[in-house]
């Protein structure tokens, strides 16, 4: 086990703490459904009782509705780290240790119905290339994401918990992860060849092969503020202290985001590129405390305005494919898209600038920035497809000539070549007959002053 030990003083001991790090501490549950973290806490001393803190940070992307059996812990975030945490405090008897369990979700493993969901749009996709020219291209995509997938089953089943050690698991997991995002790039080149053809694709899996544009899902301060409580207590019961205190601020929040510091001061880390606010020597009386509200500019205050923008780009979407009525599965993940985005418009954020409410905008940052990421790859899809609709829009909507009157083009053009070509022969005719009339007995063919002649006397001497 790799033990992370640190200190604590209280009471005028010290309690010494192991923690299992994730790596060493991970075991199964219920097969392979569920990981356990084991953390072990120990009191050194000898002669009297310790209360001390037992604290496990949940590795990403492990979040609070994935832990499974938490017993009495609390749930806690990490606004720096941007992660969530198990803790609780526990008393324990001179010179004893306990061990606790966490047990949390394997959330690092891929769907097999999701990855078989892949191989068979695929397949469906390959079958409605037939009869096109992009036949051989979809034949060999689809090879390809048939490899990347057999390639992601047999690393996960060699990787699985109780096979390997758990961050050799997770590990396989993050390379699963880059190959499967692959996989639906090639995807949505399939997708693309069979809208193309003026076919529906089923559904809609794939992704964009271009990179999503500067700013996607990044947070942006407006007018409106936030307040962030920042409460400084003296632990000292019997004696009045004079405490330095530091406070850190989500990193979203720059220096020139803090509209009120409340007395405190401003500072920046260059080294975490976090601002925090400070005092020094704030005197306290014994077990006293005292609470700063500091405003600043709200870090996500433009989500709502986003969240109405995609809503708009979403409905106009919407209407134009509903119209073309050719591609249900694309009108499908249009108004899964929009109803998305209506469940984030009407979520509630937690009052005040706390963790919770740091945690609740980050997560509505990241579902706004998937949304817009599906947009896109909607009307990325459906872009060729409405630029072949105009040019043919675009023509004019002649009638074609009945048979009878293509049979009269034809004959009239036979007939215009026939008579150039007679015109031309006469002509041809009457010169050579005019040039054989002209011409004297014993008179040289040949053209006084051309080759054969001095432009002399050409007349046969005997």
């Amino acid at each position: 086990m790799i033990r992370l030990k640190g200190r604590n003083r209280f009471g005028g001991a010290y309690v010494l703490i192991v923690l299992g790090l994730l790596f060493g501490a991970l075991g199964s549950r219920a097969g392979a459904a569920s990981l356990v973290l084991k953390m072990r806490a120990f009191n050194p001393s000898t002669n009297e009782a310790q209360t001390v803190e037992v604290k496990h940070v949940l590795p990403k992307p492990a979040g609070k509705d994935d832990l499974i059996d938490i017993g009495d812990f609390k749930i806690g975030y990490d606004v720096a780290n941007q992660v969530y945490f198990v803790h609780k405090k526990v008393e324990l008897a001179p010179g004893t240790n306990r061990t606790f369990e966490v047990a949390v979700k394997d959330v690092w493993i891929l769907s097999p119905q999701t990855l078989q969901e892949s191989a068979d749009h695929a397949r469906l996709l390959g079958e409605s290339l037939k009869g096109t020219e992009q036949l051989d291209t979809g034949v060999r995509l689809r090879g390809v994401i048939e490899q990347n997938l057999k390639a992601i089953r047999d690393r996960q089943d060699a990787y699985a918990i109780g096979v390997v050690r758990p961050v050799d698991h997770i590990a396989a997991y993050e390379s699963n992860l880059q190959a499967l995002e692959q996989v639906r790039k090639d995807m949505g080149v399939l997708e693309n060849l069979v809208v193309a053809a003026g076919k529906d694709p089923q559904k809609i899996l794939g992704a964009s092969q271009a990179p999503p544009p500067p700013g996607l899902g990044s947070s942006s301060p407006t007018g409106n503020t936030v307040v962030v409580r920042v409460k400084v207590t003296n632990p000292s019961l019997t004696a009045k202290k004079k405490l330095d205190f530091k406070h850190e601020l989500p990193v979203e929040v720059k220096p020139g985001d803090v509209v009120e510091a409340a007395g405190l001061q401003t500072g920046y880390d260059s080294v975490k590129n976090l601002t925090y606010v400070y005092t020094n020597e704030l005197e306290l009386e014994p077990s006293g405390s005292r609470e700063f509200s500091v405003v600043v500019r709200n870090p996500w205050g433009a989500l709502p305005s986003k969240i109405a923008r995609l809503q708009s780009r979403a409905n106009d979407l919407h209407g134009l494919v509903k119209e073309t009525k050719e591609y249900p599965s694309v009108e499908t993940e249009v108004r899964a898209v929009l109803g998305d985005l209506q469940a984030l418009s009407r979520e509630q954020a937690p009052e005040g600038m706390n963790e919770q409410y740091v945690a609740f905008e980050r997560r509505q940052s990241l579902e706004l920035m998937r949304a817009e990421g599906r947009l896109m790859r909607l009307e990325e899809l459906f872009q060729s497809h409405e630029k072949a609709q105009q040019i043919l829009i675009s023509m004019p909507n002649l009638k074609p000539p009945s048979r009878r009157s293509t049979w009269i083009i034809i004959y009239s053009i036979l007939g215009f070549l026939g008579v150039v070509s007679l015109l031309f022969y006469l002509r041809w005719y009457g010169k050579t007959q005019s040039e054989q009339l002209d011409r004297t007995p014993g008179q040289s063919a040949v053209p006084p002053g051309s080759a054969g002649g001095s432009g002399g006397d050409t007349t046969a001497k005997p």
